[in-house]
């Protein structure tokens, strides 16, 4: 080892600094190679994790978005003009309706907005099919809407001894619940 030294000029100390040098940077190399790979291999996993879940939020939001599409009450603004389009439908064919509003508040937040709907011609019979597919149609329209109260009463009166013929009248309370822009209150 003494030789090694003796002999040792600067070219020598160079060329083993570099060497020992080399080494070391060799041996940082590999580790940042090796963590290089986990990593990607990781981000490889991730990616095909949070795709899929990307894809299934965008499928939920694409149905969520047809739905609302789909809902003609909320489309109107007017829930009034959404009754009297329903009623006014050919396979309904109930025509002029009265509508009475009538909010009732819940709680903090929520009300649910009530509407009392009534033939605007209390003497105009319609059959059961008509009464039924309006009020049908009201509810299948829209995803917010609810028929809460429904009074069906014949058209006329009916003697003990005869047979009532198809014609009725009725009454109709549509219910539809909706959040108010309300802060809560503090007590």
């Amino acid at each position: 080892m003494k030789q090694f030294f003796a002999s040792l000029n600067f070219p020598r100390a160079v060329i083993l600094g570099s060497v020992v040098l080399s080494a070391i940077l060799a041996f940082f190399a590999w580790q940042a190679h090796s963590r290089r790979v986990e990593l990607t291999d990781q981000c490889e996993k991730r990616v095909k994790k949070l795709s899929t879940e990307i894809l299934d939020l965008a499928l939920q939001l694409n149905q969520y978005d047809q739905r609302v599409d789909a809902d003609q009450f909320g489309k109107a603004r007017d829930p009034e003009s959404y009754i009297r389009s329903v009623a006014y439908e050919p396979n309904v064919a109930i025509g002029d309706v009265d509508i009475t509003p009538k909010p009732v508040p819940l709680r903090t937040g929520l009300v649910d907005k009530r509407f009392m709907i009534k033939p605007k011609n209390r003497q105009q019979p319609f059959t059961r099919r008509e009464i039924s597919n309006f009020l049908y149609r009201l509810e299948e329209k829209s995803r917010r809407v609810r028929i809460t109260h429904v009074k069906v009463e014949p058209q006329g009166k009916v003697k003990p001894d005869e047979i009532h013929k198809d014609v009725w009248t009725f009454d109709a309370e549509m219910t539809s619940r909706e959040t108010t822009d309300e802060a809560p209150k503090k007590s």
